[in-house]
C-alpha cells in the first residue's frame, strides 16, 4: 500500500508540473495575484482569472483535494469528487484499514474486512503472538497457543533462562534450572572467578578458589607482575580453565564436587 501511494504521488506530482508551467505562462503580467489562485490562498482574485486561466486553477485544486482525501487529510472535501474519484479514495481507505488491522496499530475496522482479510489477520496475530511467547516477552498470551506451542514456548523459555543464568545477565531463575544446568552456572561461575582473580579486578573473591587455584593464580601474577615464582612450588600448581570461555562452551562443562 505504501509502494502504491509513492507511486501515485509521483504521477500526480508529474501530471501537475505541465500544468502549473502552463499557468505560470498565462499569468504573466498578473503574476502575483493569479499566483496565490494556484497556491490556494485567501487574497486570489478569481475574477482576474480568464476561463481558460479558471479551469487551470480548478484543475490544480482537484487534484490536490484528491490527494487530500487519499491520504485522509482534514482538508477533504469529499463532495468535490467525482465517482471515480471516490472509488479511489474508497479503495485507499480500505487498504490503509487493513495495514492498521495487520500491524495491530491506528484504527482497525474489523466489520470493513473481508472474511479473507480478517483470516490473514488472525493468522498474522497468531504467529506475532507465538514470536512473542519464544521471544519470552510480556506480550505472549499463553492461552492463544496450542499445545505444541506451548511446549515450544517453555522449552525458549527455559533457554533463555540458562543464558542468562550462564552470562550472569537479564533475569535468572535458578528454581527453574535442572541439576545439571545448575552444575553448569556454579562451574561457569567458578571459571569467571578465576579469571577475575588472574585479572585482580573487584570480582574476585579467593574464597571460592582451591589451595591448588590459589597457588596457580599467585603463579601467574607473579610471572605477569616480573616477579620470580616463590620457592613454594606454586607455579606447579594445576592448570586454569580457560577464563575465556563462552557460554555455549560452558555447557559442555560438568560439576566437579
Amino acid at each position: 500500500m505504501k509502494f502504491y501511494h509513492l507511486v501515485f504521488v509521483v504521477i500526480l506530482a508529474a501530471s501537475l508540473a505541465p500544468l502549473r508551467s502552463s499557468a505560470q505562462g498565462l499569468f504573466a503580467g498578473t503574476e502575483e495575484s493569479l499566483q496565490n489562485c494556484l497556491e490556494g490562498f485567501s487574497n486570489c482574485r478569481d475574477l482576474a482569472l480568464n476561463p481558460q486561466q479558471k479551469t487551470i486553477v480548478q484543475d490544480i485544486k482537484r487534484q490536490q483535494n484528491l490527494v487530500n482525501c487519499l491520504y485522509a487529510f482534514s482538508d477533504c472535501e469529499q463532495q468535490q469528487l467525482n465517482a471515480a474519484e471516490r472509488n479511489e479514495v474508497a479503495g485507499s481507505r480500505h487498504q490503509r484499514n487493513l495495514q492498521n488491522c495487520l500491524d495491530g496499530m491506528g484504527e482497525c475496522n474489523l466489520k470493513s474486512l473481508t472474511n479473507l482479510e480478517r483470516q490473514e489477520m488472525a493468522e498474522l496475530a497468531t504467529a506475532r503472538n507465538l514470536e512473542a511467547c519464544l521471544s519470552a516477552s510480556e506480550d505472549c498470551d499463553l492461552a492463544k497457543l496450542s499445545l505444541d506451542q506451548k511446549k515450544q514456548a517453555a522449552s525458549a523459555k527455559q533457554e533463555s533462562n540458562l543464558e542468562n543464568c550462564l552470562e550472569n545477565s537479564g533475569e535468572c531463575d535458578r528454581a527453574e534450572l535442572s541439576v545439571n544446568e545448575r552444575k553448569q552456572v556454579v562451574t561457569g561461575e567458578h571459571v569467571n572467578d578465576i579469571q577475575n582473580c588472574l585479572e585482580g579486578s573487584a570480582g574476585c573473591d579467593a574464597s571460592h578458589l582451591s589451595v591448588q587455584e590459589r597457588q596457580a593464580v599467585a603463579a601467574a601474577t607473579s610471572q605477569l607482575s616480573g616477579r620470580a615464582p616463590s620457592a613454594s612450588g606454586a607455579s606447579q600448581g594445576p592448570a586454569l580453565p580457560h577464563p575465556h570461555k563462552t557460554a555455549a562452551s560452558r555447557n559442555s562443562l560438568h560439576f566437579q564436587g
